[in-house]
């Protein structure tokens, strides 16, 4: 399991609706199945409500496949959100009922992993895991899996 490459390099500024749609299409390719019922999610270097609707969107399509779903999210490269995108965060987590399990990516980010705990704690995910490294994150998905 390796990362999809995406040719396309978000700048360090919030998305908005006034994105192009070159912009719009790489936001939603920052969203992929990996395997059966595993989906990847590389976050933004800065999150905003239109990013993360945009990459929900798409997540919402992926996990129409599958039964159940691991997500994996990438936010080695983001900085913290502020609380209108962790609202968001939480309100979009919650719409999502097929969710066994979410495992993050932080690198060594202690801030990330503080705000992930809290929204986290809002929302309807049966369980979670955060993680430095993207090896740990890739074993706790294979633990799951077993």
């Amino acid at each position: 399991m390796i990362a999809r490459k995406n040719t396309f390099v978000f700048e360090k500024r919030p998305y908005t609706q006034t994105s192009t749609p070159e912009e719009i299409e790489a936001i939603r390719q920052s969203v992929w199945v990996e395997e059966k019922g595993f989906i990847w999610l590389k976050e933004l270097p800065i999150m905003s409500p239109f990013s993360i609707n945009t990459m929900f969107d798409q997540i919402e399509i992926l996990v129409q496949q599958f039964e159940e779903n691991i997500f994996l999210v990438d936010l080695r490269g983001s900085e913290k959100p502020n609380a209108i995108v962790r609202k968001t965060l939480y309100q979009r987590f919650n719409k999502i009922t097929n969710i066994k399990h979410t495992t993050f990516c932080t690198g060594k980010n202690f801030l990330i992993n503080t705000v992930i705990r809290f929204v986290m704690f809002q929302t309807q995910v049966p369980s979670y895991t955060v993680c430095t490294t993207m090896e740990e994150a890739l074993q706790s998905i294979k633990s799951i899996n077993e």
